[in-house]
């Protein structure tokens, strides 16, 4: 299962971002603001290839003299946390900027009636943490700004979600991390418990296990080990 990518930005259409990890290019379907905003990660892989074309055609023709191809710029690249969704129908990758809000996402799609597209609505309506305010503060009205949620769904996902999303807001505040606290240890952290939820633990022990045996420079397979072990620790404690 994937559970995280890193790679260059090659094209974003609406809600969909194509990203090129290692030479393979993964089609990760996003909250459309979310997708939006990996625009300027975009490589301008035409207007390289244009300008290449254009000095060649422009340079003196001499017997001795070397065409050299522009140096294109590289840009950075785009983190996404990713849940891997498998079916009869096919695979399918959504993509989220930040941890609670892949977790939200899977919350929702456990509702009966709510699907990845639904869900992708909502996180394109709300981030995370003002969606579970409203859900905390019984705002169901609020809810209908939703496109597709009617006074019927806004008030069924009141009545679903608030004991879920009051469990997500306490584990996600004290036990997630985010890109910007280090690079591959935190494509190693999400892999390590997306690899945790796939054995069947609990997100929410996951990522207490994962956090509280990470170290600096660890790889997935370490690190998921040490997990483990805590794990079992705790269970015999």
């Amino acid at each position: 299962m994937i559970g995280s990518l890193r790679g260059s930005v090659l094209r974003v259409d609406g809600s969909v971002v194509l990203l090129e990890v290692q030479g393979l290019g993964y089609e990760v379907e996003m909250p459309f603001g979310q997708a939006q905003n990996l625009l300027p990660l975009v490589q301008d892989h035409a207007a390289v290839s244009a300008g290449a074309q254009s000095e060649v055609a422009q340079a003196p023709k001499t017997q001795n003299s070397v065409q050299q191809s522009p140096v294109p710029a590289v840009k950075p690249q785009a983190f996404v946390y990713i849940h891997h969704s498998i079916s009869e129908n096919g695979q399918a990758l959504y993509g989220f900027k930040d941890y609670p809000d892949r977790a939200l996402f899977r919350e929702l799609i456990k509702i009966s009636g709510v699907g990845p597209k639904l869900a992708l609505a909502v996180l394109s309506t709300y981030e995370a943490p003002a969606f579970i305010q409203t859900v905390l503060s019984g705002e169901s009205a609020a809810l209908q700004r939703i496109p597709g949620v009617g006074k019927r769904m806004a008030e069924r996902l009141m009545v679903e979600l608030k004991d879920r999303v009051k469990k997500l807001q306490d584990s996600t505040t004290s036990d997630t991390v985010t890109p910007a606290q280090g690079g591959t240890e935190v494509a190693s952290f999400a892999e390590a418990v997306s690899a945790l939820t796939g054995l069947g633990y609990r997100e929410a022990d996951s990522i207490k296990a994962v956090k509280a045996t990470a170290q600096p420079q660890m790889d997935t397979a370490t690190l998921l080990r040490a997990a483990l072990q805590y794990i079992s620790q705790q269970k015999r404690s």
